[in-house]
């Protein structure tokens, strides 16, 4: 496995969010890596070959001199170390390692990849807390790029080597935590230098070579020559044992000290990640190389591999007290606070992060092992991240099939802005912004294998990295270190991302170096040279200018006389600034465009305008309307993509704009159209008039006529244009309305009958419209079409009206003959199912005669006889129609539904009946909708008319009964049957009276004639059933004269029944009072019994000892707080008891006691009472506590505040639940001192900058005698006057004012002391050296200024003076150079703190010399 390494530039940011820091520490976690050698092979070209396109001169990772490590594997010796050199010039050079006398040359072609192995027997280190001399140099005559590759058995890692010019002094290691238990984690230190004393701190306990560890914390030195290697292996495995955070430091002084650096590689010979530790049994090495701090980042996004359930991220710090924010997508952003050397992992990551630092941090990003994903892919590795400072703009990258690697990825992270220039291999990609930092935006961009090709305008970050079965590939592509000798840097550099001048521009070189310089020389590629450590230059002409520094040492350090460093500088020719424009009208949108001269190859990136209320558009136009016709500025700064840039001040006049207008009339087919112009312009006169008629026509008079030769709608526009060629138009229609005519169609109608009246009008054009029907009654309708009904016979004239657009108007009037009409109506015989039915034709008419009769007898029977006769098969309803028609065809129909009728007597409804038994006898009918008219029955030769028969027989044995029925509708039907007359029981019992409670006991003596006998007995008992068997027990629940009934029913029905009365005495009601008494109270009970009827003859008390005593009141007196009962037995006149028990208390008293403190004080003096009261048993439900001042309180334990002085005596109430009470006074009265009042007043009462001393004199009342004052300023006084100054602000001045009783009190004041804030500006100044109004710049308090900025224009609208300190004063020069005499424009704008508004002073200022 392995991951490509960049380094960070350093940059300052601020912390954007803040969140608590987590308690909890996320577990560190590793699994196995396994790779194979081919993979690598492919992958590292891809790396090298971008590294041409680095968008800085420096690239940290090309130069001529390398040093490698070859440190422990899991596989030991069996391990094997390839070199990858690649570059983009031909080169040739040699491998070493000088310490064993081994060496191998060779070359590489330019954009191609060379091969080298090293043996392991030459340098391959094993051993802990050793120096061996196995460094391997990598030297060449060109610049090339190295990776270093160890790998055996699928295991295997990788780094990016940096030449050694790029080598720093000091270094953290990264690792991650060590799980394998035979396998450690290590790091390996290599000089480039002989005599290079090197201090280790370790992070962990390291195994010593002799035995025993170096401890944590504790550093120690070693002293390494050129290719030695010291190599530093953790005592043990474990979670803790990981030597990230081990600190390697140059310690060297001396005049040599600064040609000594050293290589630093960090990793395990074998770990696993991820899982929480679940696959142990894989391992993978980690190797990388590590970076000097002082090139590490402070602002990183992390996006999770694609494909993968989760990676681990783990920060690194370099200096103490560094305060790391991670920014989550979801949720608060989660705060890290580490010293140096210290590191935070975060596992199981699954979205995108933003982490920013206030100090220098390393992050890197691990992959975890194949296990820990669903798929059952990858593998681990560890990748150091690049920070978003370092971005490239063209990365070429290599995404590899070996070994069994199917699934490709690239991560970019781009400034959002870039989104849509970016292009992977010519195409666009999808992008997301970063959740919480959305200033960015990150892909996940899955590609085939091979080579990717990506691109974008602005600078952007890549990861590419791919997963097999058991495989998986990760590397950032790119790094950039600067060298930390000697180092050359343009200050004030156009472009962030290419170091690029704009002609006419002073460049600000700057150099520097880790030591004193003897002298510093520049060749600035243009001819001209400077000894000046930090010179400023210009250039004469656009181009490629390759700047060189050389550094001269103080001395000899035994490595050269002098460092260098080079840039490449590119001056670009600015635009010229232009801006077009034609007529300019108030109110009206006009378009200002940028007409910006660019110079040959270069691209316009930006335009802006600014107009004259300070408001800016960047675009290459701008439209801006005017309301006000005035003079008026504009000024248009234009930049190219190089950001050069020129500024363009012009002004301009806005003139009015006329307004036009004018009136028209719609007209007819004939009439000629006139038009009337009202236009109008508030300034000058107008010049020109246009008008378009619509038909093709037009007209340049000032109100015109015109003849449309066609009807129709035509569109009239009339253009003008005012003296000052300010153009206005208006809009309008007019309709010239076709030829139309109007009309109805009708029919005659009968008398009665209503007729449709269809409007059939037609134009050729335009809207008929405006209806209006006349009838002869006067009726007026407004509907388009109507309808009319006439009543009687006789011809009526209409006419309907009606208009074109409501402008023309027409008519048309017809004579509608109303014929008189026919009623139809008839009549029927009878609807009985057997009759023949006669229907009579009945119609009536006004007039005419009868001619035609139509019948529809429903049943498929007609007939068109006037009179016809019908005999039905089916009963049921039958629909009747007759249409009538008189000789004129006026007809009218007459509709009928019938009932045919077919009634039955199913049979009679005949009960079993008893002798000497009422009993009725009714028919059951099926009339089908008929009814009964009249009823004829005989019942054993009686007759009878009713609808039922009643029948009473007192002997038994069978009748026979008829009925005959004539129906509503005179139908005939009849009916015969017979019934039987059956004997009656006779009941009988008797019954002695009981108590109540007590059961009745009735004897049944019932009896019924011979042949028959009784089968049902029912007893009841107030007419509440009780039982249904012959001789029952009968409980009673009423006292007094109880009803007790039998019902006996025979066996074929018949029922007999007896009363009885029976007495049932009454128990008595026991019953007596007494009451809960409180400790020393008798208690007395009082009997209450009663009887409803009788008397009570005796009453008897049981106590709960034993005790008995009788009356109708007692007392006894009990000696202790308890619960106690008591029963009473009372008896009856009729010999019935019952009895009542109760329990009844003797309660306990509540035991009072008060606490309070303090029982004296100052006033208001505030008096806790703590309630310890008890009581025996029960609750205290209520205290009412007496103060003694007129106030009390109900709490249980109030606190009370005694607001005048003075001896109080507190007297507290309680009560018990059970209603028994106590009082207690307190011992000790309440004695309140009395206390002083507190005020004071101050002078001035408006304090300000310019008046700031304050006078504060004391006016309390006269009993205090000690004066302490407290400002908000920290400031503390004493006395009754005191005299203080305060700065502009607000703040509380507080007086505490002391008795000679020592009580006190304290009176407050808010102060303001005003700013005084005033800026003014003079109108000129005179910069000739004379050393009297040489400075221009803003007067007055300027000191509390914010958000200042000034800026000075020349005529030319030219920048010549910038500024964002108020302090700050123009000379009067530009570049160094003094300006001309004349006439310039400035514009400053700040926030007045006093109002916290915006303002702006602007205004013309002179240069006088």
């Amino acid at each position: 496995m392995f991951s490509g390494v960049v380094l960070s530039v350093v940059e300052s940011i601020s912390i954007m969010e803040k969140a608590y820091y987590q308690d909890h520490f996320i577990s560190r976690r590793k699994t196995n890596m396994r790779n194979v050698f081919k993979m690598f092979v492919m992958v590292f070209l891809g790396i090298f070959m971008q590294t041409g396109n680095l968008s800085h001169a420096q690239s940290s990772n090309k130069g001529t001199e390398f040093w490698i490590g070859f440190p422990n594997h899991a596989e030991g010796t069996q391990a094997g170390l390839y070199l990858y050199i690649t570059g983009d010039s031909n080169a040739t050079g040699t491998v070493s390692v000088p310490g064993q006398s081994w060496s191998s040359t060779f070359s590489v072609t330019a954009n191609s990849m060379t091969l080298v192995a090293v043996p392991s027997s030459v340098a391959y280190m094993s051993c802990s807390d050793c120096i061996e001399d196995k460094g391997i140099k990598v030297s060449t005559d060109k610049k090339v790029v190295v990776y270093s590759h160890i790998y055996r058995k699928y295991r295997s890692d990788a780094t990016l080597v940096l030449p050694t010019r790029t080598l720093g002094k000091k270094y953290y290691c990264m690792s991650y935590e060590q799980l394998w238990t035979s396998e450690r984690s290590q790091f390996m230190v290599i000089a480039a230098k002989d005599d290079t004393k090197v201090k280790i701190t370790p992070s962990v306990a390291l195994r010593k070579a002799t035995g025993g560890t170096h401890a944590p914390g504790t550093p120690f030195e070693v002293t390494l020559d050129a290719g030695e290697c010291y190599q530093g292996r953790a005592n043990s495995s474990g979670s803790n044992e990981d030597v990230s955070g081990t600190l390697i430091e140059v310690i060297d002084t001396g005049s040599t000290a600064n040609c000594r650096t050293v290589a630093v590689f960090s990793g395990s010979s074998g770990t696993h990640l991820g899982c929480n530790n679940r696959w142990q049994n894989s391992r993978d090495n980690l190797y990388q190389q590590m970076y000097p701090t002082k090139s590490w980042g402070q602002r990183f996004i992390t996006v999770p591999f694609k494909g993968m359930n989760g990676d681990d991220i783990r920060i690194l710090a370099s200096e103490d007290n560094s305060t790391v924010t991670v920014i989550n997508k979801t949720g608060v952003p989660n705060n890290y606070y580490l010293d140096k050397g210290e590191h935070y992992s975060i596992e199981d990551v699954k979205e995108e992060k933003y982490i920013i630092c206030d100090k220098p941090i390393m992050v890197a990003q691990y992959q975890q092992s194949q296990r820990c994903n669903s798929n059952n892919t990858g593998d681990p590795s560890m990748t150091i991240l690049n920070p978003i400072e370092q971005t490239l703009k063209n990365i070429t990258v290599y995404s590899s099939e070996y070994e069994d690697i199917n699934s490709h990825y690239i991560n970019v992270i781009i400034p959002s802005a870039g989104v849509g220039s970016f292009r992977v291999d010519g195409k666009t990609a999808s992008f997301t912004k970063v959740a919480k930092y959305q200033t960015y935006s990150f892909a996940q961009i899955s590609v085939n294998k091979g080579n990717h090709a990506m691109s974008s305008d602005v600078g952007f970050n890549a990861v590419a990295y791919g997963f097999g079965r058991y495989e998986s590939y990760g590397y950032s592509a790119g790094a950039n270190v600067k060298d930390l000798t000697a180092v050359a840097e343009l200050e004030n550099s156009a472009k962030n991302d290419e170091i690029t001048l704009c002609l006419g521009q002073e460049a600000s070189f700057k150099g520097s170096a880790e030591y004193s310089a003897k002298s510093w020389h520049w060749d600035f590629g243009d001819g001209d040279t400077s000894t000046t450590q930090s010179p400023k230059h210009t250039y004469a002409d656009t181009g490629l200018y390759e700047v060189k520094l050389k550094v001269f040492k103080p001395a000899d350090d035994g490595c050269s006389i002098y460092d260098s460093s080079v840039l490449e500088v590119r001056v670009n020719a600015p635009p010229t600034a232009r801006i077009h424009y034609d007529v300019l009208c108030e109110d009206m949108s006009i378009r200002f465009e940028d007409s910006t001269i660019v110079p040959f190859g270069e691209t316009q990136l930006f335009s802006q305008f600014t107009f004259h209320d300070n408001k800016s558009v960047y675009a290459k136009f701008a439209n801006r309307t005017y309301d006000s016709s005035d003079k008026y500025y504009i000024r248009l700064i234009a930049g190219t993509e190089n950001q050069c840039r020129d500024t363009f001040i012009d002004s301009i006049f806005i003139s009015p704009t006329p307004v036009a207008s004018f009136n028209i009339d719609n007209a007819c087919s004939l009439d000629t159209s006139e038009f009337t112009n009202t236009s109008s312009v508030k300034i000058g006169g107008l010049a020109s008039y246009k008008w378009y008629f619509g038909d093709g026509d037009s007209s340049t008079v000032g109100s015109p006529k015109h003849f449309y030769q066609d009807s129709g709608t035509y569109a009239i526009q009339l253009d003008i244009v005012s003296d000052s060629g300010c153009t206005a138009s208006a809009f309008d229609t007019i309709i010239k309305y076709e030829q139309y005519s109007i009309d109805f169609a009708y029919a005659d109608t009968c008398a009665g009958l209503t007729v449709d009246l269809v409007n059939i009008s037609a134009s050729q054009g335009g809207s008929l419209q405006n209806w209006k029907w006349k009838f002869h009654d006067g009726t007026i309708a407004t509907s388009k079409d109507t309808a009319y009904k006439y009543a009687t016979p006789g011809n009526y004239d209409v006419w309907l009206v009606g208009s074109l657009d409501t402008v023309c108007r027409d008519s048309v009037m017809h004579t509608i003959t109303v014929d008189p009409n026919i009623s139809a109506d008839f009549g029927l015989t009878s609807s009985c199912l057997v009759d023949t039915i006669t229907f009579t034709n009945t119609s009536t008419m006004s007039g005419g005669v009868m001619a035609e009769s139509y019948w529809d007898f429903d049943d498929g029977l007609t007939s068109t006889q006037d009179t016809a006769k019908v005999k039905y098969t089916s009963k049921g309803s039958k629909d009747i129609e007759l249409i009538a028609v008189t000789d004129q065809g006026c007809r009218d129909t007459a509709t009928l539904s019938i009932m045919i009728y077919d009634p039955t007597i199913i049979g009679f409804n005949i009960p079993n009946i008893c002798q000497n038994t009422d009993a009725e006898i009714a028919a059951i009918l099926d009339l089908n909708g008929d009814s009964v008219k009249t009823w004829d029955w005989t019942a054993d030769g009686t007759a009878y008319t009713t609808d039922t028969v009643k029948i009473n027989k007192a002997n038994t044995g069978r009748y026979e009964v008829t009925l005959d029925i004539v129906t509503k509708f005179n139908c005939k039907i009849s009916h015969l049957d017979s019934f039987n007359i059956y004997a009656t029981p006779v009941a009988d019992f008797t019954v002695d009276p009981v108590c109540i409670g007590e059961d009745l006991i009735p004897v049944n003596t019932s009896s019924i004639e011979a042949g028959e006998s009784i089968t049902g007995f029912n007893w009841y008992l107030d007419n509440v059933s009780m039982s249904t068997v012959q001789n029952p027990s009968i409980p009673t629940t009423t006292v007094g004269t109880n009803s007790l009934r039998l019902n006996v029913t025979s066996s074929t029905g018949c029922p007999g029944s007896k009363i009885v009365d029976v007495e049932v005495y009454p128990k008595p009601v026991p019953s007596f009072t007494c009451r809960d008494t409180c400790f020393g109270d008798n208690t007395t009970f009082t009997s209450g019994s009663t009887v409803s009827s009788g008397s009570i003859t005796s009453e008897d008390w049981t106590y709960d000892d034993g005790t008995v005593t009788s009356g109708s009141v007692v007392s006894r007196f009990l000696n202790a707080p308890a619960e106690y009962s008591i029963k009473l037995v009372a008896t009856s006149g009729f010999g019935c008891k019952d009895s009542i028990s109760r329990s009844f208390s003797i309660a306990p008293l509540p035991m009072i006691d008060i606490v309070a403190d303090p029982i004296s004080g100052c006033q208001p003096l505030l008096v806790n009472f703590t309630n310890n009261s008890s009581i025996g048993t029960g609750t205290i439900t209520d205290f009412n506590f007496d103060f003694g001042d007129g106030n009390s309180s109900t709490t249980i334990s109030p606190s009370h505040v005694y607001q005048t002085p003075g001896s109080f005596v507190v007297v507290i109430d309680a009560l018990s639940a059970a209603g028994c009470r106590d009082t207690l006074t307190l011992a000790n009265p309440i004695d309140v001192l009395p206390k002083p009042v507190a005020s004071f007043t101050f002078t001035p009462e408006e304090p300000s900058l310019l008046e700031p001393a304050i006078q504060f004199v004391n006016t309390s009342s006269p009993d205090a005698v000690t004066f302490n004052w407290f400002i908000t300023d920290g400031t503390t006084h004493s006395g009754p006057i005191v005299d203080h100054t305060l700065e502009p602000g607000d703040y509380v001045a507080t007086l505490v004012a002391i008795a000679a009783n020592g009580c006190s009190d304290t009176a407050e004041q808010n102060i303001y002391v005003k700013l005084d804030f005033f800026l003014h500006a003079p109108t000129a100044f005179s910069p000739n050296g004379d050393l009297i109004n040489d400075l221009f710049g803003i007067n007055g308090m300027v000191a509390e200024v914010q958000g200042y900025t000034m800026e000075i224009f020349n005529t030319w609208g030219e920048q010549v003076f910038y500024s964002d300190n108020p302090i700050e004063k123009w000379d009067g020069t530009v570049n160094g150079k003094e300006t001309h005499t004349g006439t310039y424009v400035y514009i400053v704008r700040y926030r007045n703190i006093e109002t916290d508004r915006w303002e702006t002073i602007n205004g013309v200022l002179t240069v006088v010399r």
